[in-house]
């Protein structure tokens, strides 16, 4: 089925999927599924689906972990190098020409 209606946001389908939405915006968000020609349900059922899928090729022990791991990462001082002291904020902003803290990492 096709329709020239516009098709809902997907922000608000998804919260809709996870019953963020009040009851009004929820019904608005479903008559704009129906009336881009799609099934409300079925598309709700597909993005549980696809939670599911997600969750378990990245669960979140193992998502935490990394995170904390890469965050921890970034506290650590880099080693000297011979322009001056390392800075650890190089690593997280690569794209910056110069550090504005006083460690000399230029």
């Amino acid at each position: 089925m096709s329709s020239s209606s516009k098709r809902p946001p997907a922000l608000l389908v998804e919260r809709l999927a996870l019953g963020e939405l009040d009851a009004e915006t929820a019904a608005r968000v479903r008559a704009e599924l129906e009336a881009a020609g799609e099934d409300p349900d079925q598309v709700l059922a597909a993005l549980r689906e696809s939670d599911a899928e997600i969750l378990a090729d990245y669960p979140s022990e193992r998502v935490s972990r990394d995170v904390r791991r890469r965050l921890d990462a970034l506290d650590e001082p880099e080693p000297a190098k011979s322009t001056g002291a390392g800075c650890s904020r190089r690593a997280a902003w690569p794209w910056s020409r110069r550090c504005s803290w006083p460690c000399g990492w230029v």
